[in-house]
């Protein structure tokens, strides 16, 4: 046994017994008798402190005080630390789709992110979003959850033990596929027994859209050759009855045996062609179609007009 591990445990003893009375000399000798404090702390009664050394190790006891009651034993060469008590807090977090119709590529969709905090103690915890390539927040939530893509951070959340907050984020994917949401409770403010549930994910799947034509219009509805003609229609969810937005539109069409070119655009919801055909097509047939993509679907609705 080296000198320096028989020391320690004897400072440790001398810096306990200054701390409790600053008068207290404890002078201590390797198989000394217990020493008596000459007189009665202030504040306390009768306060007796024996210090022995052992081979094994030191051993402090404080009878009849007020202020502290300690047993210590330490090994040779061990050591003690006295510290206050550490706040504690079972944080939780959790994500979780809406119900609802299911989640369609090119469309909204609810995902509800939540924190909780089971206590005993009240915590404050940074709030993250991660959302995979291809997934985007299209609207901000209460709880802090921004707009945007990648990892969204949500802020700081101060809870008080057994409160709890969750609030729904809109998210679209514009392709149909699976994608994993990532709602994480990071930097701690107390110490947490339950670490997992700091974590939670969600996999959802999107499916490819249905598109239906809704609100087909031709304009004029008399059209003439050699003035423009318009050729447009609404997109809709066929499953949800929510609008789509149109990527691409591509139009086609023929006045007899002639070619008629068309310029396609996509206004809002609405897939567009504008046609001009020539004067020489007057009195002909003109038969065309107008083929939108929306997430990836081809919706097409032919026509038939009669030129004037």
């Amino acid at each position: 046994m080296s000198t320096n591990s028989r020391r320690y445990p004897v400072l440790l003893a001398v810096a306990v017994a200054q701390l409790v009375e600053p008068r207290v000399v404890v002078p201590v000798v390797a198989g000394s008798n217990p020493v008596r404090h000459p007189s009665p702390a202030p504040g306390l009664t009768r306060c007796k402190w024996r210090v022995s050394v052992r081979s094994t190790g030191l051993e402090v006891r404080v009878f009849k005080s007020v202020a502290l009651v300690l047993a210590i034993g330490l090994a040779v060469g061990g050591s003690t630390a006295f510290a206050g008590a550490t706040a504690s807090a079972d944080v939780d977090v959790s994500v979780q789709k809406a119900p609802g119709p299911p989640a369609v590529a090119g469309i909204t969709f609810p995902v509800d992110v939540g924190i909780g905090n089971a206590g005993p103690d009240s915590v404050s915890a940074h709030l993250f979003l991660d959302l995979p390539s291809g997934l985007v927040a299209t609207s901000p939530n209460p709880i802090g959850c921004p707009v945007g893509q990648g990892t969204l951070d949500c802020g700081r959340q101060d809870l008080a033990a057994g409160e709890d907050s969750d609030q729904f984020s809109r998210l679209r994917a514009d392709h149909p596929g699976s994608y994993t949401v990532v709602v994480r409770a990071t930097e701690l403010t107390a110490a947490d027994p339950n670490p997992a549930n700091n974590t939670a994910s969600l996999i959802i799947a999107v499916q490819a859209p249905k598109p239906t034509v809704r609100g087909f219009a031709i304009s004029p509805a008399k059209p003439r050759a050699g003035a423009p003609l318009k050729v447009s229609y609404a997109i809709t969810e066929q499953v949800t009855g929510q609008a789509l937005v149109p990527s691409a539109v591509r139009c086609s069409a023929t006045a007899g045996a002639a070619k008629v070119a068309g310029r396609g655009s996509a206004r809002g919801t609405r897939a567009t062609c504008t046609f001009r055909p020539s004067s020489s097509a007057r009195g002909k047939t003109m038969r065309g179609r107008v083929t939108a993509t929306v997430a990836g679907a081809k919706i097409a609705k032919a026509f038939v007009v009669k030129l004037r």
